[in-house]
C-alpha cells in the first residue's frame, strides 16, 4: 500500500500475498511444471474471491 495512503484512507485496502514458487515452477531451471495453470486458477479464485468480499459483494472465499 502507498505509504499516502496508510492509515489515512480506511476504504484503502491492502493485502500481500507470497507464493513460493517451487508450487508452480522448477527453481532451478524456471520451467513450469504441469501444476502451473491450477496454480495459476486458484490464486485468481482467491484474489477474486478477497475482492469480492472486501466490497461486500459475498461472504469470505472458500478455498
Amino acid at each position: 500500500m502507498p505509504l499516502e495512503f496508510y492509515k489515512r484512507r480506511p476504504e484503502v485496502l491492502s493485502i500481500m500475498v507470497e507464493l513460493n514458487r517451487g508450487l508452480y515452477m522448477n527453481e532451478n531451471t524456471g520451467e513450469r511444471l504441469p501444476r502451473f495453470s491450477a496454480v495459476a486458477q486458484a490464486m485468481a479464485r482467491l484474489v477474486t474471491g478477497m475482492a469480492d468480499a472486501a466490497v461486500g459483494r459475498r461472504g469470505p472465499p472458500t478455498i
